[in-house]
């Protein structure tokens, strides 16, 4: 026993470990700290989880990727979407994205025997296309599956006034 300061330091992280916890379990519920906030709302807060980050489309906004017939885009309100003729549409435009839905309007491109419309819904019960002449309107919500003779378009998801849109040939 010649090295008395040698157990002193070999306590002295015990008597300090014990005397912060003696001191933070005399905090009561009641207690604020200097910000006005309890102990444990202030903890909460630094330990929330972050926000999920939404989804983006693979080829962002940039709507000219779907010309050759594929593509996954972010469409915010009216916008004119292009489309190669071999999908049996002139033009594809988004009318208008609103509450959780989308309204689209396609127009057949023209054959030697005028004009030629095939269509179908699905993957959402309210999904709805009406066709007069060479136009077809749709209105769907996230989830449908529509096809416009030969292309077909996918709703991936409608929030906040935009929608992703992805597009292949039926």
């Amino acid at each position: 026993m010649t090295c008395p300061s040698a157990g002193v330091r070999a306590f002295a992280p015990v008597v300090l470990v014990s005397v912060t916890a003696l001191t933070l379990a005399g905090c009561g519920a009641g207690e604020r700290g200097s910000d006005g906030a309890s102990p444990s709302a202030r903890t909460s807060s630094r330990s929330a989880a972050p926000s999920p980050t939404p989804r983006q489309a693979a080829d962002g906004t940039k709507l000219s990727a779907c010309e050759d017939g594929t593509c996954e885009v972010t469409v915010t309100g009216r916008a004119r979407i292009p489309v190669n003729r071999k999908s049996g549409l002139a033009s594809l435009k988004v009318r208008s994205i609103t509450s959780g839905e989308i309204r689209l309007t396609g127009i057949a491109a023209s054959t030697p025997t005028g004009y030629s419309f095939a269509t179908s819904c699905g993957g959402d019960a309210s999904c709805s296309t009406s066709v007069d002449n060479d136009k077809a309107d749709v209105t769907a919500r996230a989830g449908a599956e529509i096809t416009l003779n030969r292309l077909l378009i996918r709703v991936t998801s409608i929030a906040g006034g935009s929608a992703i849109l992805r597009l292949s040939r039926a």
